[in-house]
């Protein structure tokens, strides 16, 4: 879509395109999300009650109170998961932040040619999401399809640098998307188990916010990186940063341990 609309209106095509995409999204979940934290029902069988208004602030500090008990407490069950997330969102910020660089610099690709390649990229994450992801995940059991997301993600990235030719490229390219299918959405419904029902809310966006803060890291440290050591060391920092995420998520244990609490 990005080099499609750059075709059609220029620089500020992409950018346009993409402002819509946000606009249709915040429509969807202003319609369609219900809020996930309700106040307890004063009869014990009654119906949760819409939970009031908060200042800003204090839904400031709704999310950044969960954020530092993960950063504090890193090993509790729904801390390490996150950590995982995190981690694996790191590397792939980095991936996406140099990918059109290197796709000009190893191949000629330009805003205009680029556009094949980041729609394999999401194609294969798009089908891997339609079947493979569930039929995968109830043979393994979510622990293992996250640790198998982070294997292949971290595979992916090593081999990025090593082809010749753009077809080669595109195959180890595709490990990628398959990896994240698999990663993103165990750690996210193992991060849901862990945590008590009226927080989920409450836990997600500490997850989404750090992964935020990894969305500023990771293309900040990748650009740095592809212009003063090499269009390949990017790369290899990610798969490196994956290896990481990899070693926590073989210390997730597959038993759900009581919710956690933003207390």
């Amino acid at each position: 879509l990005g080099s499609f609309t750059h075709k059609l209106w220029g620089p500020r095509g992409p950018g346009v395109a993409a402002a819509v995409l946000v606009l249709i999204n915040v429509l969807f979940a202003w319609k369609w999300l219900p809020e996930s934290r309700t106040a307890h029902s004063a009869q014990p069988n009654g119906p949760a009650a819409a939970r009031p208004s908060e200042p800003w602030k204090v839904a400031v500090l709704n999310v950044a109170r969960p954020l530092w008990n993960v950063i504090r407490h890193p090993s509790r069950p729904v801390s390490e998961v996150i950590w995982v997330y995190g981690i694996g969102m790191l590397a792939l910020n980095a991936l996406i932040a140099v990918l059109s660089l290197y796709l000009q610099r190893r191949f000629g690709l330009n805003e205009d040619t680029v556009g094949p390649v980041y729609f394999v990229f999401s194609a294969v994450g798009v089908v891997m999401r339609t079947w493979p992801v569930g039929w995968i995940n109830e043979r393994l059991g979510e622990v293992r399809t996250m640790r198998l997301g982070a294997v292949l993600l971290g595979i992916g990235l090593l081999l990025m640098p090593l082809p010749t030719t753009q077809l080669a490229f595109i195959f180890c390219l595709a490990l990628a998307p398959i990896g994240t299918a698999l990663l993103f959405p165990a750690t996210t419904a193992l991060v849901s188990h862990r945590t008590d029902r009226n927080e989920y809310g409450v836990q997600m966006g500490a997850q989404q916010t750090l992964r935020g803060i990894m969305a500023i890291l990771g293309p900040m440290g990748a650009t740095v990186a592809f212009q003063y050591l090499g269009p390949g060391i990017p790369f290899y920092l990610a798969a490196g940063v994956v290896a990481l995420a990899a070693v926590v998520a073989w210390n997730v244990t597959e038993a759900r341990p009581a919710a956690t609490t933003t207390a």
